[in-house]
This record gives C-alpha cells, sequence and structure tokens, in this order.
C-alpha cells in the first residue's frame, strides 16, 4: 500500500493529514458557454444574421479577434466564393469591417438609406412596435457609427414619441435606453384611452321634387263675328286687322299678318305639333289675286317668295324631315315644290347640280334654281311622303308644297 507522506498519528491514535499553505487556495471552476446553434448565411438578411453572430459570440466570450474567421467558416455557397473574390486576409480584417463588408455586398440597403430611415423613425402605433423598430436601426446605426455615445440615441428616441408620452418621459430625464424603455411604456399603459365618437350614420333624406308648370302661350281664339268684323272694316275703309287706312297693296305690308303667323306657330308646337292652322283668313271681296305669268318656267308665289303672311289659297303645315321640324307654306300660287338652301344642308339627301331654272315670282321677280334634293322622305302627321324639291331662297318657310304636289296627292 501506498502511504501519503503528509499524514501524522495524533494521540487519539488516529491518523490526520498534515497543515500545508496550499490549503488556502480556492480550486478555480471552467463553465463551458452553451452550446448555440448558428445558421449559415445564404445569402438573405445580412442584418439579421450579424446581430446573432454577435448574441452568440458575447455568450461564447469569443475574443473580438476571432470572430471574423468564425463568421466565414459558417459562409455557404456563393458567399463562399464572395468572400474569396474580396482577396482579404483573415487576419487583416477586423470584425467591424467584416460586418461593413457583408452589408455593402448583400444588404437592400446601404448605409445612407439605413440613416435616413433611423432619423425619419417615429411612433405611429404603439411603444413596443416603436421600440422594435427603433433598436433594429440603432444596433446597424452603432456598428457602422462606433463613435457615437449613448445620449444620442436617448435623445432621438425621446424625440420622436407621441406628444404625450413624450413631454412626460421627459421631465424625469432618463439617462440610458433601458430607462426611456421602461418610461415610455409605464406613460403609455397610464394614458386615458380615447373613446371612439359615436356618430349616426348618415341618412340621405329625400329631397322634394318642385315641379313648375310652364304657362300655355294662348292660343288665337277663332272671331267670333268675323263677318261683322269685315263689314266694318269694308265701311270704314280700314284693315279689320291692322286697323290702318286701307289702300291697294296694303295686304303686302299689314303688320298683323306675320303677328298672327306667329302665334299660330308657338301655339302649334306648346299644344299639338300635328295640327294644321290657317294664319290668313281673307275675304274674296278685299283684294283680287293678279293671274301668274304665262311665260315662266316655274312660278312661286309672293308670300312663298317674301314671307309675308298667307293668303286664302295657302295654309302651313309642320314637316318632319329627319329629327328636324320644317315649317311649310302649302301654296297653290307655286307650281312646283321647293326647299330653302338652309333647310336643304340639314336634309339626309345630297342635292344634285341640274340645269339652271328660272323662277318667276308673283310680284314680277325672278330667281333661279340650280339643285335639286331627290327622294327625300318626309312625314306629314304621321304619314310618309317621298318628294324631290328644288332648292330655291326662301324668306320666312323652310318649305314651299305647290300646285305639283297637290295634283299628286290631292288631299284637300
Amino acid at each position: 500500500l501506498i502511504e501519503d507522506a503528509n499524514l501524522e498519528e495524533w494521540p487519539d491514535g488516529h491518523r490526520h493529514r498534515q497543515y500545508t499553505p496550499q490549503d488556502n487556495k480556492r480550486t478555480v471552476l471552467t463553465v463551458k458557454p452553451a452550446k448555440l446553434n448558428i445558421s449559415e448565411f445564404e445569402g438573405n438578411d445580412s442584418e439579421s444574421w450579424i446581430q446573432n453572430l454577435e448574441q452568440y459570440f458575447a455568450a461564447a466570450r469569443t475574443p473580438i479577434e476571432h470572430r471574423t474567421e468564425l463568421a466565414v467558416s459558417y459562409l455557404k455557397g456563393p458567399d463562399v466564393q464572395w468572400w474569396r473574390g474580396t482577396g482579404y486576409a483573415l487576419s487583416n480584417v477586423p470584425w467591424h469591417k467584416f460586418c461593413s463588408y457583408l452589408s455593402e455586398g448583400f444588404a437592400t440597403e446601404s448605409v445612407c438609406d439605413v440613416v435616413s430611415s433611423f432619423h425619419a423613425a417615429q411612433q405611429t402605433s404603439t411603444v413596443v412596435v416603436y421600440v422594435d423598430k427603433f433598436e433594429h436601426l440603432m444596433n446597424i446605426m452603432r456598428r457602422e457609427n462606433p463613435g457615437i455615445p449613448d445620449d444620442y440615441y436617448v435623445t432621438s428616441f425621446v424625440s420622436e414619441l407621441t406628444p404625450y408620452i413624450k413631454s412626460h418621459v421627459e421631465c424625469f430625464k432618463p439617462k440610458d435606453m433601458q430607462t426611456v424603455v421602461w418610461y415610455a411604456r409605464r406613460m403609455e399603459k397610464a394614458q386615458i384611452p380615447v373613446q371612439p365618437v359615436q356618430t349616426r350614420a348618415y341618412v340621405p333624406q329625400p329631397r322634394r321634387q318642385m315641379i313648375f308648370e310652364q304657362p300655355k302661350i294662348p292660343t288665337v281664339q277663332p272671331l267670333q263675328n268675323r263677318n261683322t268684323i269685315i263689314q266694318q272694316a269694308k265701311h270704314n275703309q280700314v284693315c279689320y286687322k291692322c286697323r290702318e287706312p286701307w289702300v291697294p297693296g296694303h295686304r303686302q305690308v299689314c303688320k298683323m299678318r306675320q303677328k298672327a303667323q306667329i302665334q299660330a306657330l308657338q301655339a302649334q308646337e306648346a299644344e299639338w305639333p300635328k295640327t294644321i292652322y290657317g294664319t290668313d283668313f281673307e275675304d274674296p271681296d278685299l283684294e283680287n289675286m293678279e293671274p301668274p305669268a304665262a311665260d315662266a318656267v316655274l312660278q312661286v308665289s309672293m308670300h312663298a317668295a317674301m314671307g309675308i303672311g298667307a293668303a286664302k289659297n295657302t295654309f302651313i303645315l309642320t314637316v318632319k324631315v329627319g329629327s328636324t321640324i320644317a315649317t311649310t307654306l302649302v301654296d297653290s300660287g307655286s307650281t312646283s315644290t321647293f326647299v330653302s338652301p338652309e333647310r336643304d344642308a340639314k336634309l339626309p339627301i345630297t342635292p344634285v347640280a341640274t340645269p339652271k331654272v328660272k323662277v318667276v315670282v308673283a310680284s314680277g321677280g325672278v330667281l333661279w334654281s340650280e339643285f335639286m334634293s331627290q327622294n327625300c322622305p318626309y312625314e306629314i302627321q304621321g304619314q310618309k311622303f317621298s318628294d324631290s324639291f328644288r332648292v330655291l331662297k326662301l324668306k320666312g318657310y323652310d318649305m314651299i308644297l305647290g300646285v305639283d304636289w297637290l295634283r299628286k296627292y290631292s288631299p284637300i
């Protein structure tokens, strides 16, 4: 048996170990750090991967001069080729430089973008969300700019809080990030929640519809004692329409003839567009119609050519041509059917050139017609017609239906 040389025998018969100066020294225990799993870098989210490495290095007490070498060993695939392409030696690249190179090579945002995002960060919802965003940007700022003091980050954090929380946190003058975050969370919890304002749903009220009746134009009432008025006018030698002195030819310049025609047309449009109105009532004894010239090729009455009031052998119709209404004079004193140039431009038929035709007016004037609209469709009181119209300059009327039209259809 091997005996310990430091053992000595005491009087009680037992052997005890002798005292030595080494007995005052404590045994030093070395604790291994917990084993952490580090994911390999695949080129995505370089900032998060660097932060995970820094947490691992802090827990494992890894010296800062060995961190770059360990980080390179966790590069994978194309990232390894990137590192080899840089040409840097592991021994010459400190840890903060390696982080900058990795961020510049794979980060989606540049350093300028990070600085801009840091200064633009502000609380828009809860304090927790604001803290997460601020700390993420602050860690990148610290790695890129290690010389910035902590007071700057504290001031930046407080300046972008909501006005209520900011005004209360400033009163405590916090010195570090942990303290300022604690105060901000407490003030957010103590803040009185804003009750949403209850608003009633808007229900539109039905509007009252006001119907304005259009004033009716008074119709021309027929004279009850027409014969009596005519006889009195003849006795007094005045016009029974305008009450002016009667002279030969007064019929052509009578003021009331045109007025009666306009009133009849207005009443016709207001009440029933298909009604036929006779706008003039002549007594056979008042005037004598002059016979038309016998040598005229075509003939038109003075009423049609000059647009003056109608005679006893004429009456007015409204003719629908396409989508427009034409004021038409049915005149037995006109030998042919005519249309004005203004109305002809609105017809659905293109006029064609014809030999120049002489048109003699009943008063002795001469007009000329050089164009014709052939087979032009139109409607009168729902009845459809189709005729050819010679283009002639007219006054007061859009169309003239002459003797040729009367012979063809014989409406009377």
